[in-house]
């Protein structure tokens, strides 16, 4: 009986193709087989002709996973196909600046780090360079000062010494040559005098500090004062012609101008 219907099934199986069923309808056939044990073999012959078409929908135990696997790769085909389907409301445009940052937005950090770092080794080493130059035109300042203390320390006490010194010149010219020759004691008297203006002058000049006497030279602002012009042809316009009071000099810096008398030219006469 089974060799009858293993024949048929594979005679139907070369000549038509078979239609697998689904679980659900795989379920109900074992449930209910379309022909029952009971029945007669009398009767064989013409239920299996009639069964033919209910045996071609029963699959083989073995064929089983093939068919499950088969109906799996339908289903998924079919979700693909419905997948592709897809509404032109539903796509999601993605600007490509977008993508791009979403991509690279690990590198443009550590670019933007490094950027922020090159930035901030330049304003240190451009604050450095400055505290640098601040530093060296301080300790040229200061050794400047330095000098100069060095060089006018004497100056306010030169310029009260000054005062003694011009005293001492105005004795001597003060004191007429018939007395000095007929007074000894006078003539002693200017002697020392004369000795100790020529100490106190020798002292200045150790210590740079300088008498200027511009008679007879040309007026500058720098070093004289002019008190008065004097109108004369003798000497020409702009020239010392006397020198009321001497002036000092310490080094290059003017501890007291010279008084003086400027000539001009005289007017002519009508």
């Amino acid at each position: 009986m089974s060799a009858s219907k293993n024949t048929s099934n594979a005679k139907s199986n070369e000549t038509e193709p078979r239609e697998h069923p689904t679980m659900e309808e795989f379920k109900a056939n074992l449930k209910n087989p379309p022909h029952g044990k009971g029945k007669k073999s009398g009767s064989t012959k013409k239920s299996t002709k009639k069964d033919t078409s209910t045996t071609e929908e029963i699959p083989n135990i073995n064929d089983i996973p093939e068919i499950i696997s088969k109906q799996k790769k339908s289903q998924k085909n079919k979700n693909l196909d419905s997948d592709n389907s897809i509404n032109s409301d539903d796509i999601e445009i993605i600007e490509p600046s977008e993508e791009k940052e979403s991509n690279t937005g690990p590198k443009n950090e550590e670019a933007d780090a490094e950027n922020a770092s090159k930035a901030r080794n330049d304003e240190l080493q451009k604050q450095l360079l400055l505290t640098i130059a601040d530093m060296e035109n301080l300790r040229k300042r200061t050794q400047k000062e330095i000098q100069d203390a060095r060089k006018y320390a004497v100056g306010n006490l030169a310029q009260d010494l000054i005062a003694v010194l011009e005293n001492l010149r105005r004795a001597e010219e003060s004191i007429p040559e018939e007395k000095i020759e007929s007074d000894e004691l006078l003539k002693n008297v200017l002697e020392g005098v004369k000795m100790t203006s020529s100490e106190l002058l020798r002292v200045f000049e150790r210590n740079s500090i300088k008498r200027i006497d511009p008679i007879g030279e040309k007026f500058d602002h720098n070093f004289h004062q002019a008190l008065l012009e004097v109108p004369t042809n003798d000497q020409d316009p702009g020239t010392v012609v006397q020198v009321m009071q001497a002036g000092y000099l310490i080094h290059d810096r003017l501890l007291r101008p010279a008084m003086v008398a400027v000539a001009k030219k005289m007017p002519e006469e009508n």
